[in-house]
C-alpha cells in the first residue's frame, strides 16, 4: 500500500490529517460508484447528501470513560 493511502487510525493523527484521509476515502467511494454503477454525478451527490442528513438525524448514545 502506498504510504499516502495507508489507513491510520483517526485517533492517532491531527485533525487536519484525519479530515484529509476522510475526504480521500469518500472521494474513492464516489469514484468507484461512478465507474461501476449506472448512477450519474447528480444521483450520487443527492444520495450522499441524503445519507449525511440521515446520519445527522440518528440518535446517538454517548458513553463516558470510567
Amino acid at each position: 500500500m502506498h504510504p499516502s493511502t495507508e489507513f491510520i487510525r483517526p485517533s492517532k493523527m491531527s485533525q487536519h490529517q484525519a479530515t484529509k484521509q476522510f475526504e480521500s476515502v469518500i472521494k474513492a467511494d464516489l469514484n468507484r460508484w461512478f465507474e461501476e454503477s449506472d448512477l450519474d454525478v447528480e444521483q450520487l451527490s443527492a444520495a450522499a447528501v441524503r445519507a449525511i442528513e440521515d446520519w445527522l438525524d440518528e440518535d446517538t448514545v454517548e458513553f463516558e470513560a470510567d
